[in-house]
């Protein structure tokens, strides 16, 4: 409004129209879930539609496989949610030394973000999507890969690392 209003001072013409306040009722489509506000909107299943939700992580020892931490949020990418869910395992259980992410989880960001922390950690993250059914050629032991050369993204290293 004040811009506006500038303008007229200035002997211009404001472009637009005049902006309204918003109106006291919801509209038609506009939607609003009053038994769990918290929660939001996100894509489920295969992502063909939608659901109420929260999204869950968990940190799994892989070892045990025990749950050493979860958290829940309202953000529906799994690219924001390693280094909050790193935080949710407590101190008490000794460090981290390897982390293990799927696809989904995986940024460049949140690599640099956990690999660059004071404690030594190294992240092992899946770059793309791969059937769950494994073949013979799978299973054959394979020589181990050279390392990445200096300088080499985060993507790169990872690659490289599989």
């Amino acid at each position: 409004m004040a811009a506006r209003q500038a303008q007229r001072e200035a002997g211009k013409k404001p472009r637009g129209p005049e902006p309204q306040p918003p109106s006291a009722t919801p509209l038609p489509k506009d939607q609003f879930n009053f038994t769990d506000p918290e929660s939001r909107i996100m894509k489920a299943g295969s992502g063909d539609h939608f659901e109420q939700a929260y999204n869950a992580q968990a940190a799994v020892d892989t070892e045990s496989l025990l749950i050493v931490g979860a958290r829940v949020s309202d953000a529906p990418n799994d690219k924001e949610q390693l280094v909050p869910t790193l935080a949710a395992v407590p101190a008490s259980l000794g460090p981290m030394r390897t982390v293990m992410v799927d696809t989904g989880v995986f940024s460049e960001a949140a690599v640099r973000a956990v690999e660059g922390e004071a404690r030594p950690m190294t992240v092992y993250a899946a770059l793309e999507r791969q059937s769950h059914h494994r073949g013979v050629s799978d299973l054959e032991q394979r020589p181990e890969p050279e390392p990445p050369p200096a300088g080499a993204g985060v993507r790169e290293k990872l690659a490289m690392s599989c």
